[in-house]
């Protein structure tokens, strides 16, 4: 938000891209660093959620740094060389794996015109985001994600986190699915009841995919 604010001082309205973004796995880098390393679980959970909050905050493209690390280091203690999607060998990272998934959810192209669809959200919606795409099948996505911590950066070590249940109201929709980008691409299907769909989040990002 302080980024986008700065821009705007010089861009006025005109498009932000994000030109460097992302987070790396050096998790026996010396203590002290600007940016504390993250675990490979939790760099995948993070890259999404940093697309989507870009995305939901109008930046519409954000490039990511960087596609592999750049030099082995077995020891993981320069983050320099651990920003990768790949690790040096070309071996994925689970953030690799979810970019890609997030990829196939999404459209290639824009639809012609885009039509509406309510969508609400209720329960502990405390620390929850939303963001409704439309495909250009017609269909919708709605994607929830969460701002809780999933890596505690001083003791390096992942923090569990407590599945809030929130009630999606989806008025218009005639089919509803599951998706969890983190694992895969395989859709659930969730049962829509008076109108509404039950979901529990905990700190994937899930993506429902809706048909009206």
């Amino acid at each position: 938000a302080q980024n986008l604010q700065k821009a705007t001082a010089v861009s006025g309205s005109k498009g932000v891209f994000a030109t460097e973004a992302g987070f790396h796995t050096a998790l026996s880098m010396p203590p002290g660093a600007n940016q504390p390393p993250v675990s490979e679980q939790a760099q995948a959970v993070y890259v999404l959620r940093t697309f989507l909050e870009h995305f939901a905050m109008g930046i519409r493209r954000t490039f990511l740094y960087e596609l592999i690390d750049e030099a082995p280091d077995l020891a993981g203690r320069d983050a320099e060389l651990h920003f990768g999607l790949l690790r040096n060998d070309y071996s994925p990272k689970p953030a690799f794996g979810a970019l890609k998934n997030l990829l196939a959810i999404l459209s290639k192209s824009e639809p012609a015109s885009l039509r509406p669809i309510r969508v609400g959200v209720a329960g502990a919606t405390g620390d929850v985001r939303r963001l409704t795409l439309q495909r250009l099948d017609g269909s919708y996505l709605v994607f929830l994600w969460r701002t809780a911590r999933v890596w505690d950066p001083e003791r390096r070590r992942p923090l569990p986190v407590n599945p809030v249940r929130l009630t999606v109201s989806l008025p218009d929709a005639t089919r509803a699915t599951l998706i969890n980008p983190i694992s895969s691409t395989a859709e659930w299907p969730l049962a829509i009841q008076d109108r509404k769909v039950q979901v529990a989040l905990a700190g994937d990002p899930l993506v429902l995919h809706v048909t009206d």
